[in-house]
């Protein structure tokens, strides 16, 4: 376990800590480029932010920090308490109870969800979001408790139907953010969830049919997601800063679009191979 922990530090920390840092460097930043910040959101607490405690201030004041790129930054303090809370769970239960608490941290989101809804306050902590991880889970409990039925029971069906079911599932995943339902919010989890769980398990049980190379460009950039995903708010507000947003037209407003995510695949390459690479050759050490 400690060497699990190890790893997962060499992988989050380095880059998380370097832009917490530039978050608090960001009005200096501003001035020296003659730049205005914004005056919406809560001065942050730099001693919440670097111990992973962001997510509960912005709960705490249903707002977000004024800097970027703390306001995205409540999924990775939930990252790092998941991995407390179900490393330690793991440690201590036997992977025969895997179910068990894959089935208890579905209720307790759900349960935390609607409690979380009854007073006005954002899904940003790890009970409201335990269930994104149990999903994720369930391919992986199959694997270990349940492969010889589950593979006999995936090899039954019919490669139209496999392919029907994915085709069907990222439609819903595109769709079901853009429906106006009332209550969405405490079902969407749950929904989304589950077509994922499926969706991955397909995967897992189904690699050969759908396998999706090494080489693809995809692929390729999965390797800086981190990256992306910590550096794409301070690429989009440092451009809107720039372009007129008065008068948008929808040549500038692809502009723009083309712009902010090549400004980001850019951003998030260079934090990878500047800062994660250089932890991420340690983990070999921890394995």
């Amino acid at each position: 376990m400690q060497a699990f922990y190890i790893r997962r530090i060499l992988r989050i920390w380095p880059l998380y800590f370097i832009m917490v840092l530039f978050a608090f460097m960001t009005p200096v930043v501003l001035r020296l480029l003659s730049l205005t910040s914004s005056a919406e959101g809560y001065e942050p607490n730099w001693l919440l932010s670097v111990t992973f405690l962001e997510n509960y201030k912005m709960i705490a004041t249903n707002s977000f920090p004024n800097v970027s790129p703390l306001g995205v930054m409540w999924s990775v303090c939930v990252e790092e308490h998941f991995y407390i809370l179900w490393a330690l769970s793991l440690y201590f239960i036997s992977t025969r109870n895997l179910f068990w608490l894959i089935a208890c941290s579905i209720i307790t989101a759900n349960i935390s969800r609607y409690v979380f809804y009854l007073h006005d306050r954002a899904f940003l902590d790890l009970l409201t979001n335990m269930d994104y991880f149990a999903y994720g889970a369930i391919p992986a409990w199959l694997l270990i408790q349940r492969k010889e039925e589950a593979t006999v029971f995936f090899s039954s069906l019919s490669v139209t139907l496999k392919i029907t079911v994915l085709i069907a599932g990222v439609g819903m995943i595109i769709i079901l953010p853009n429906l106006n339902v009332e209550d969405k919010i405490l079902m969407e989890p749950t929904i989304l969830g589950s077509i994922y769980a499926l969706l991955l398990t397909l995967i897992v049980f189904e690699e050969e049919l759908f396998h999706i190379p090494q080489k693809n460009i995809f692929s390729r950039l999965g390797v800086y997601t981190y990256g992306f995903y910590l550096t794409h708010t301070i690429v989009i507000n440092f451009f809107v800063k720039i372009f007129d947003t008065e008068n948008v037209t929808p040549v500038v407003a692809l502009l723009f679009i083309t712009i902010c995510l090549l400004g980001t695949v850019i951003a998030g390459m260079a934090t990878y191979y500047s800062i994660e690479r250089p932890f991420l050759k340690l983990k070999k050490r921890f394995s």
